[in-house]
């Protein structure tokens, strides 16, 4: 597992986290997508 892929997947589960508890929508959802493009790239990077 690469570096990115384990960024995204914190930022992915804190957004997630703050936006079930409803601290900050919009930032969680932010939070939440940049996780996942994070993620995304991370699996496509370690793949080739």
């Amino acid at each position: 597992m690469s570096v990115k892929t384990i960024v995204g997947f914190v930022l992915l589960a804190v957004g997630v986290i703050s936006f079930v508890y409803g601290l900050n929508a919009s930032k969680s959802f932010a939070l939440s997508v940049f996780g996942l493009i994070m993620l995304v790239f991370g699996f496509r990077g370690s793949r080739g």
